[in-house]
């Protein structure tokens, strides 16, 4: 089971959507042959106001049921700049003054040892988040993202969804987001809507005006389409807003 956070970005026309701080990241543990590979993906806008990527980050390590506890330091490994402008137009990645937006994705990775256990929890936290309409005091929230592993009956890969960046949507028009799932072990995934965390026990509180429910605010949408896997947005007003969704994986019936 995995939890993603995704940063939108709703504008009335593509200008430049600057933000000081990491728009989202995505948390992965996979299991390589022999060992698990941990791989954090953190994403900033290009914006000349956006954060710099850090050099690391450090990724936390639990089982409650073997009593172990521990961390290590994660490496920049290598960094992915995608553009959403048409030729011949430079994005902001490629031209500071450009109106077209674009974003980077930065990538973190090693391979660990993790003894066979039920309830791994893998965490980090990195206090950069986003300035986003729909949380109170963001810039000054921590950002949390966790991912949990049950290797107790043999070894298990996380749900991997290719499309989880930073998005950048119209308003007042329905946008669909692809969200389709690959599980190399063949487990059934299911989708479900969380309020984002600032801890592993913690999570943000929601700006006047917007909830779990109502993360874009009055008179939009938002639906997750488990058929489909699918995510619509259809929002009223610009700015930058964040959602949060779980993974949760099924084999045999079973979490």
């Amino acid at each position: 089971m995995k939890k993603n956070l995704l940063s939108i970005f709703l504008l009335g026309s593509f200008a430049t959507a600057s933000a000081s701080h990491f728009q989202g990241g995505e948390l992965t543990c996979d299991y390589n042959g022999s060992n698990y590979t941990v791989k954090l993906a953190m994403y900033k806008t290009c914006a000349p106001s956006s954060a710099y990527l850090p050099a690391s980050n450090v990724i936390n390590f639990q089982s409650a049921s073997l009593g172990l506890t521990f961390s290590r330091t994660v490496n920049h490994a290598y960094d992915d700049t995608t553009s959403l402008s048409c030729p011949p137009n430079l994005s902001v990645c490629a031209s500071p003054t450009s109106s077209d937006p674009g974003y980077i994705t930065g990538y973190y990775k090693d391979t660990v040892s993790l003894p066979s256990a039920p309830d791994w929890v893998i965490s980090t936290s990195v206090s950069a988040r986003t300035l986003s309409n729909n949380i109170q005091n963001s810039t000054s929230t921590t950002y949390y993202t966790e991912v949990k592993l049950n290797n107790l009956a043999g070894t298990n890969v996380n749900a991997y969804i290719p499309n989880t960046p930073v998005y950048f949507l119209a308003v007042n028009n329905t946008e669909t987001i692809p969200l389709q799932t690959i599980d190399a072990d063949g487990d059934s995934v299911a989708y479900e809507f969380v309020t984002p965390m600032t801890s592993a026990v913690s999570t943000i509180s929601y700006a006047f005006g917007y909830s779990l429910a109502s993360p874009f605010g009055s008179g939009s949408s938002c639906t997750l389409n488990a058929a489909s896997q699918t995510l619509a947005i259809n929002a009223t007003a610009t700015g930058n807003y964040t959602i949060a969704f779980k993974v949760k994986e099924y084999r045999s019936g079973n979490l």
